[in-house]
């Protein structure tokens, strides 16, 4: 998971922005579309208006807490990337951009090392 720290503006901006991809993308026949485009429909058919309208509640300067799985931060990654952003937007980028570079693969710091031995039994 990547977790993000983002005011309700800038989860504003994220709504936005993967609403706008998939608008897009929905026009396209199905082998036109991209990958990265597809995860984030996904990724926004799972919000419910409820919980769009919770996070629009909140205190506007603060910062709140967002888990995005890795599939999706790289997607939105992706489509920001070659996009023309706008303020809350590319505040958004910018944040994803770190907490990607920051992020450690879980599996690597757990896999436990195993030696084997040639010619004995």
């Amino acid at each position: 998971m990547i977790s993000l720290k983002l005011t309700p503006n800038e989860f504003k901006a994220l709504i936005l922005f993967v609403r706008g991809v998939v608008d897009m993308q929905s026009r396209l026949p199905i082998r036109n579309q991209q990958l990265s485009g597809l995860v984030l429909e996904q990724y926004l058919g799972k919000w419910r208006p409820h919980q769009l309208l919770a996070w629009g509640q909140r205190t506007a300067g603060k910062e709140f807490k967002l888990n995005l799985s890795l599939p999706v931060a790289k997607a939105l990654h992706q489509e920001m990337q070659h996009s023309v952003l706008m303020g809350w937007q590319q505040l958004l980028l910018g944040k994803l951009d770190q907490a990607l570079i920051n992020y450690q693969i879980p599996l690597l710091e757990s896999v436990p090392v195993i030696t084997f031995r040639y010619g004995s039994n």
